[in-house]
């Protein structure tokens, strides 16, 4: 019974630590909104930590960025970051309008 209950903990602790992390990185919430929901996730560990998840993946991706074949990365919101060439300059990079 013990073990079971070990798990169990565990199981909660690491579902609040990961939905802290997932919250405390979004980066369009407030540091009032961030502080809060982290709040709400360890003051009602397992109802607060899916509740503030499942809020998280309805607004976006949880904080992740996708990295496209040449290393470039795209965030959530479409920006781009990197230096691949773009839609219309053709797949070999070379000068674009000329």
């Amino acid at each position: 019974m013990l073990i079971v209950t070990l798990l169990a903990v565990l199981l909660v602790l690491g579902l609040n630590l990961l939905a802290s992390w997932v919250i405390l990185r979004r980066q369009e919430l407030s540091s009032g909104n961030r502080a809060a929901q982290v709040l709400v996730i360890w003051l009602l560990p397992l109802i607060g930590a899916v509740v503030c998840l499942l809020v998280a993946a309805a607004e976006g991706p949880l904080g992740l960025q996708a990295r496209s074949q040449d290393g470039a990365i795209w965030a959530s919101d479409g920006a781009h970051e990197g230096n691949a060439p773009s839609a219309d300059c053709g797949s070999d990079g070379g000068s674009c309008g000329d």
